[in-house]
């Protein structure tokens, strides 16, 4: 299959627009429960197979794994995807030095970048943190940033794409997106789609099989056990193989997504994932697109807009 990024404007010589329809999610390399000489062949066979990998200093030992990898298969190296937060422009810089020293790379291919506190108020301001990110652009440091968006961030990337400023330097953005999960609200999400720009689907099967979510016990604080019952008709009425299938499918089928993200931790996982690209098949269901846009509406009302920061 092809993902579907219609309705995007993007630079010819922006590297989003070299990015692969799958991105390999490395978090699980960084559990520690798992031997890691297990983790560090998980490592390698993502690098034979995939071209770009998402990554962050904060997920365990992931970088440990990803070093040694790296090390050993120089000329394997994916292009990479690195989370970078801070509530300031030197925060962030530290982290880029921080993990481009742990990986022995030269660059971060893309930043997806979190901002808070003093720099998200300069940000949306458009203040001096906008010259500091083109510096460090300019430097060859960073290929290209894109804003990662919560719910209880959403106002922040809204404001900047109503405001205009820096859209030379943001040129995407990068959310949860599967069929459970969309964590820009809806007034963002809709001017994401008016205004063109590219979106980078995070989380592809949104936590594991919808009918496992949907099988638990009934508890108020479970959100996702409540969405998977409510979507699991929908899911029923697809001819995707499984639900790898069924939420690759939906979210590359999207006007705007370019790529989706998705971790995983065995070999067997990986090759689900890729096995769907392989396909050839025609476009998602417009109706069950429809049925599925439409719950992610009134989640997004319900839930989401009134969700305390990191509660979700």
């Amino acid at each position: 299959m092809k993902r579907n990024p219609s309705q995007v404007d993007l630079p010819v010589e922006s590297i989003l627009n070299r990015l692969d329809p799958y991105v390999f999610g490395s978090m699980s390399l960084g559990h520690e429960d798992v031997p890691f000489e297990t983790r560090l062949s998980m490592a390698r066979y993502a690098m034979e197979r995939c071209g770009w990998f998402h990554t962050s200093h904060k997920y365990g030992s992931t970088m440990d794994v990803l070093a040694q990898a790296f090390r050993e298969w120089p000329m394997r190296i994916p292009k990479c995807i690195f989370k970078l937060s801070g509530d300031s422009l030197d925060e962030v810089r530290r982290q880029i030095d921080l993990q481009l020293e742990k990986l022995g790379v030269e660059q971060i291919s893309i930043g997806q970048l979190h901002v808070g506190g003093a720099l998200a108020a300069d940000f949306n301001a458009g203040g001096k943190c906008l010259d500091g990110l083109r510096a460090i652009k300019e430097e060859g440091l960073v290929g290209a940033f894109t804003l990662e968006v919560h719910p209880w961030t959403s106002h922040i990337a809204l404001d900047h794409l109503r405001g205009g400023q820096g859209r030379d330097i943001i040129e995407g953005y990068s959310f949860y997106f599967n069929p459970l999960q969309r964590y820009a609200l809806n007034d963002l999400f809709a001017l994401v789609l008016e205004t063109r720009r590219p979106i980078l689907s995070i989380r592809t099967v949104g936590g594991g099989p919808v009918e496992k979510q949907a099988a638990r016990p009934e508890r108020p604080e479970d959100f996702m056990q409540k969405r998977s019952a409510e979507l699991l008709p929908v899911y029923a009425q697809s001819d995707c193989a499984n639900w790898v299938d069924f939420s690759m499918n939906f979210v590359l089928s999207q006007p705007g997504v370019i790529c989706t993200i998705g971790s995983c931790s065995t070999p067997a996982h990986l090759d689900d994932y890729l096995a769907v690209l392989k396909q050839e098949r025609p476009s998602f269901n417009p109706s069950l697109t429809r049925k599925i846009l439409a719950l992610q509406t009134k989640w997004s009302d319900e839930k989401d807009v009134h969700a305390p920061e990191w509660s979700m």
